[in-house]
């Protein structure tokens, strides 16, 4: 019992869902949310939904009967003013009584509620019947050329029962000939008229009298909210809004207009369809019910939230479309979501429906170009474009001759393809090309594919640029007769995580060109591509003079790479620290990671017999990680410090050919230059003499082959040079002058007695010069002259005296081996100055470690203390046993002076 039980509530339950709407669960682009619902046919569906409808008991035209205060018109200015419900209606009676109100301007002054009664349907003509029951209605120009503004007011509760046409006689029900028909604000027009800033808010409209022959003798057909049904001439809405309506017909139902005959045109622009419910039994959409395509042109369309209800009469027979939920019946197109053309077909059947592809600001386009039109036209010139599907068409432009300046402009592809068919309009030229991005605009294309129809013969370049450009996570691809795929002329131009391919044989992925356009405004184009090694770019690169193949100055710094991977070498265009490396058919590139091999200097000889120099273990990492950061600066655009352009320029080449650095540490006291050494001996002070001259090098090789010298570095290394035996005397004091670039200067040195070593600091590499400096030789005492002699035997003029020449030189062996000069001297003293830069043989300052080797102390050296006053010890005894003498006579004067008193 139980069981059976279940099964019958379980049936019950079937029973009753097969009574409510089936929704087809299909979102179509643009629709905001909207759906197409096939209702289960029951034999009470529409009697029920018409008779929801009759609600109202009265119409407007029985209650407004004379003109109110609140309208006013003025004939003069060919102006009406419409100040509430009451003057609406009013006018409304004037239309449908045959005055005309051609060119007129009508301007509804505030909002207008007219939920309390029926509206009787506005109608350009005079309907008539037969004695047989025929309708006809004759065409009247009472509307022509009239603009209805409703100055952004709301018109609330439009509400029909009656339609403008009645049935004709002895037919069948939904023909489309014999149903009462034509009901909306304007329930027939057939002139050239414009409804624009008007909003209608909560109407319902149906026929719903006689009410046995419209639910089950004739029907309706044609009814909207706005227009029933235009007859000719040209229909504009421009800013009119449709929200919260319900339209009911047995067929052809619509929120703007429902049928568009004869050649009729609408255009929508800027409109709004929201939370409205469309129902019929056959051909129901919201923006038109029966059109043919070519007859509607939609410039903006909102859409959201609205239901269309279609009846399912015979299951077998309906087909809907996956996508749209757009349901086909017999055959032929029945309902969608957006509007209803009986023309062309599709695989579902017969007919099509308008498709939205674009969106910008909330107003959905049927073509890219359309939305990208509206953000021109934007006050602010500004705003998103926004791809709603896979979509296929002409190309886009921003031309300064048709408005577009100063726009900022962003086309997002939502992650959809976007195919050119055609050039961009008015673009002409060679290019052709699918876009063309004029200068004086800001542009970013992000998201999605932009590619070019296999069949566009004509489209030479996928994007032609001069504004500021932005493409990001975007497909380029170009088709057979794609030559290049993008093309810049001015502007900045940027491209992150972009792939570019086509099929053309030649094709050009980037060519940059400087040419003294005036739509370029005479800028040099330039393009950073910032990719990853996931996005391949297939095609030459180039950057080119106004002439063809003729590259422009600094073609580097024009187009700059940091990454992806690419089928042409990319290598001229990389930035600071990348390389290109050969894989897989490509070249990706990478960060270069230099690992520099060092050749440092011989092991210093502890039995040498020439000077010698040495670098610590610590100097020459220091050096390694400066040559590493030097030889990553080198793939930069800019020479650093210490590098000609043509060691850049073979380093750079070596290290792209992936081949290693090596720096060795050259010194050599060979090829030394006449002007070095004479650069050198003109900052001698006196007493100075230069005994050895050296060029201390650093030079960069690949292999054998040499590339150029570093002639300087960031930071200083530690030198050390270590002299023989020879050279080394009791208080002889050392320094060292070093010449870069034709500059001489003393470098500041410590020298180490124990190691024989003279230790220094230098980031510059070129010629240096050992010198040293000896104090003066001893001057003997002066003889007294002969006892009796009345003045001196010397000639103060005699060149020979002692200490009258006061030079200081080097040894002659010296000056011969070593090629070396002494400074003049004329004073003991100028060598005492140089003490700053110098150091002494006797010194034990601190140095840096060394080779272990104990030199052995100077030959000859002297046992005497030694001073700072070189003169003889018995000059000192002389001059002391003098003074004793002279103290002892004065203090005898003064004793005996006092004894005397």
């Amino acid at each position: 019992m139980k069981k059976a039980k279940w099964v019958s509530v379980l049936a019950v339950v079937c029973m009753l869902m097969a009574l409510l709407p089936a929704t087809v669960w299909a979102d179509a682009a643009g629709t905001g949310g909207s759906t197409v619902e096939s209702v289960v046919d029951a034999a009470t569906w529409y009697g029920d939904q018409t008779t929801a409808c009759d609600t109202l008991d009265s119409f407007w035209n029985d209650q407004v009967t004379e003109a109110p205060s609140t309208y006013v018109a003025d004939d003069s200015a060919r102006t009406v003013s419409l100040g509430d419900a009451a003057a609406l209606v009013w006018w409304a009676r004037l239309v449908n009584q045959g005055t005309s109100f051609a060119g007129y301007t009508v301007n509804l002054t505030a909002d207008a509620d007219l939920s309390a009664h029926y509206w009787t349907p506005i109608c350009t003509g005079t309907v008539s019947y037969t004695t047989a029951g025929d309708c006809n209605i004759a065409d009247s120009q009472t509307l022509e050329g009239v603009t209805f503004n409703g100055n952004g007011h709301t018109i609330t509760g439009l509400t029909t029962q009656t339609g403008v046409r009645g049935a004709q006689q002895d037919s069948r029900p939904g023909d489309g000939q014999n149903s009462y028909s034509d009901a909306a604000f304007i329930g027939y027009n057939c002139c050239d008229l414009t409804l624009e800033n008007l909003t209608f808010a909560g109407a319902r409209i149906a026929i719903s009298q006689p009410w046995e022959e419209i639910t089950q003798i004739y029907g309706s057909s044609m009814l909207a909210v706005v227009v029933g049904r235009q007859n000719g001439g040209s229909l504009t809405l421009q800013n009119v809004a449709v929200r919260g309506a319900s339209v009911l017909a047995m067929q052809k139902a619509a929120a703007l207009v429902s049928d568009l005959a004869g050649n009729a045109t609408l255009k929508v622009s800027q409109c709004e369809i929201s939370d409205s419910r469309i129902s019929a039994y056959f051909l129901a959409a919201p923006i038109v019910g029966y059109a043919k395509s070519d007859q509607v042109e939609v410039s903006g369309i909102r859409l959201a939230r609205n239901t269309i209800h279609i009846s399912e009469q015979d299951s077998s027979a309906c087909a809907l479309d996956p996508v749209t939920g757009a349901q086909y019946y017999g055959g032929a197109l029945n309902a969608s979501a957006t509007a209803l053309f009986y023309d062309g077909a599709t695989d579902n059947g017969q007919g099509h429906e308008l498709d939205l592809v674009a969106e910008a600001a909330g107003y959905a386009y049927p073509a890219l170009t359309d939305a990208v039109q509206a953000v021109v036209n934007a006050q602010d010139k500004t705003g998103t474009v926004t791809l709603l599907k896979d979509a296929a068409g002409s190309g886009v432009g921003l031309f300064q001759a048709d408005g577009a300046r100063d726009v900022n402009l962003t086309i997002d592809f939502g992650g959809h393809t976007y195919t050119c068919t055609a050039p961009a309009g008015s673009s002409g030229g060679a290019e052709n090309p699918g876009f063309r991005l004029e200068a004086g605009n800001t542009v970013t294309l992000q998201n999605g594919t932009v590619a070019v129809s296999q069949e566009a013969a004509d489209i030479t370049t996928l994007i032609a640029n001069s504004s500021n450009l932005t493409l990001q996570d975007l497909n380029l691809q170009g088709a057979g007769s794609t030559r290049c795929l993008l093309s810049g002329d001015s502007g900045e131009m940027v491209m992150s995580r972009v792939n570019a391919d086509g099929t053309a044989d030649d094709l050009a992925a980037v060519a940059l060109v400087h040419r003294p356009d005036p739509l370029s405004e005479g800028t040099v184009p330039t393009l950073a591509i910032h990719n990853t090694g996931d996005h391949v770019i297939r095609g030459t690169l180039g950057v080119y003079g106004p002439e063809a193949d003729v590259p422009i100055t600094e073609s580097a710094s024009a187009l700059t790479i940091d990454g992806g991977a690419y089928s042409e070498d990319p290598s001229d265009y990389l930035g600071a620290g990348l390389i290109a490396v050969p894989a897989d058919g490509l070249f990706r590139v990478q960060t270069y990671e230099p690992d520099v091999l060092l050749s440092g200097l011989p092991p210093v000889d502890p039995d040498r017999e020439e000077v010698q120099a040495g670098m610590t273990s610590d100097g020459e990492t220091l050096l390694a990680a400066q040559t590493e950061q030097l030889l990553v600066d080198m793939l930069g655009s800019q020479t650093p410090a210490g590098v000609d352009e043509e060691t850049a320029a073979r380093v750079e080449d070596a290290i792209r050919q992936l081949q290693p650095i090596t720096v060795e540490v050259r010194f050599s006291k060979e090829g030394i230059s006449p002007e070095d050494k004479t650069a050198a001996q003109k900052i001698l002070e006196d007493g100075d003499t230069l005994t050895r001259f050296f060029d201390l090098s650093l030079v960069l090789k690949s292999g054998d082959t040499e590339l150029g010298k570093l002639t300087r570095l960031a930071s200083p290394l530690r030198i050390s040079v270590f002299l023989p035996e020879s050279l080394v005397q009791a208080d002889r004091t050392f320094f060292l002058v070093r010449v870069h670039e034709g500059v001489a200067e003393k470098l500041p040195a410590a020298f180490d007695a124990a190691s024989a070593a003279l230790t220094f600091d230098t980031d510059r590499f070129s010629t240096y010069a050992l010198g040293y400096t000896d104090p003066p030789a001893p001057q003997p005492a002066e003889e007294a002259p002969p006892s009796g002699s009345g003045g001196s035997s010397s000639d103060p003029t005699d060149s020979s005296a002692d200490g009258s020449s006061g030079s200081s030189s080097g040894t002659a062996s010296d000056n011969a081996a070593s090629g070396g000069s002494s400074g003049n001297s004329s004073t003991s003293s100028a060598s005492a100055s140089s003490g700053s830069t110098a150091a002494t043989a006797t010194s034990r300052a601190a140095a840096p470690a060394q080779p272990a080797f104990a030199p052995a102390s100077p030959a000859g050296s002297s046992g005497i203390p030694q001073t700072s006053d070189p003169g003889h010890p018995m000059l000192w005894w002389v001059l002391f046993c003098l003074s004793g003498a002279g103290l002892a006579a004065s203090a005898v004067c003064r004793f005996r002076q006092k004894y005397t008193r």
